[in-house]
C-alpha cells in the first residue's frame, strides 16, 4: 500500500499552527470529571446494596421461624449477591480506566486532526487511524509534529494507563505482557482495582495532553517555520513555555 502523502500543515491562525492547549484539555477535563461523578455514584449505590444485604441477613438470623437449612440457603444467596457486587465494582473500575484512555486518545486525534487539516478527507481519516496504534502515533509525532513523544510530561503513567486499557479490552482484565513490564505487575493475574488511582491518572492525562500540544507547536515551528502571516505581538510566548 503506497504511503499517504502528507501536505504541509494549515495554520490555526496567523500566529499559531495549532489551537491553544486549553481548547483540547478542557474537553478532556469535562470527560474525566464526568467519569469521576459516575464512579462516585456507582460506589455509593454498591455501598448501599451492601448495607441492604447485611440488614437482610441480620433479619433472617433474628427470625425464630426460619429453619437451619432455609437460613443456610438465604445465607448462600446473599453471599453470592455480595460477591456479584465485588465483581461489578471491579468491572466498573477497569472500564473507568478504558474510558480515561479513550478520552485522551480522542484529544490526541483532535491534535493530529489539526495537523492534517489540509489533507483530503480520505487521507486524513487514514492518517488519524495511526493514533490508535501507540508506536505509529509516536512515529507520527516525530515525522509530522517534530518532537519525541517519549519526552512528554507523564509519558510513563499514560503508557501504563494505555496498557491497562488494552489488558481490559483484549485480555479479559488480566495483566498482559506489556503491562507486566511497564507496571511491574505479574502477567496473567487479574488487575487489582486497589492499584488504580483515578485522580492521579486524571492529572497525568491532562498534564500529558497540555505538554503534548505545547511540544507539537514548538516542533512544528522548528520543522515548518512560523505560520504564514505571523504578526509580532499577536501571541504569548509563555503559553508555549
Amino acid at each position: 500500500m503506497p504511503a499517504i502523502p502528507i501536505p504541509p500543515p494549515r495554520p490555526f491562525s496567523d500566529a499559531l499552527w495549532l489551537p491553544w492547549p486549553q481548547i483540547f484539555s478542557e474537553t478532556l477535563r469535562f470527560r474525566l470529571e464526568s467519569l469521576d461523578r459516575i464512579q462516585t455514584a456507582v460506589g455509593q449505590h454498591i455501598a448501599q446494596e451492601r448495607r441492604d444485604i447485611r440488614r437482610r441477613w441480620s433479619e433472617i438470623q433474628a427470625a425464630s421461624t426460619i429453619e437451619g437449612d432455609v437460613e443456610q440457603m438465604y445465607g448462600d444467596s446473599l453471599s453470592n449477591d455480595d460477591w456479584e457486587l465485588d465483581e461489578m465494582a471491579r468491572d466498573f473500575a477497569l472500564l473507568h480506566c478504558v474510558s480515561q484512555y479513550h478520552g485522551l486518545e480522542n484529544a490526541l486525534m483532535a491534535v493530529f486532526g489539526s495537523r492534517y487539516a489540509a489533507a483530503p478527507k480520505m487521507d486524513r481519516e487514514q492518517l488519524l487511524r495511526r493514533v490508535h496504534n501507540w508506536k505509529a502515533m509516536q512515529k507520527a509525532c516525530a515525522q509530522d509534529l517534530g518532537f519525541d513523544s517519549s519526552r512528554v510530561s507523564r509519558f510513563a503513567t499514560v503508557n501504563r494507563l494505555r496498557c491497562i486499557a488494552n489488558s481490559v479490552k483484549h485480555n479479559e482484565g488480566k495483566v498482559n505482557p506489556e503491562l507486566a513490564v511497564v507496571a511491574r505487575w505479574t502477567a496473567g493475574k487479574p488487575i487489582d482495582p486497589a492499584r488504580l488511582r483515578f485522580k492521579t491518572l486524571n492529572k497525568a492525562c491532562l498534564a500529558f495532553l497540555m505538554d503534548f500540544v505545547r511540544r507539537a507547536e514548538r516542533g512544528m515551528r522548528k520543522k515548518y517555520g512560523k505560520p504564514i502571516g505571523l504578526a509580532p505581538g499577536r501571541w504569548t510566548p509563555q503559553m508555549w513555555a
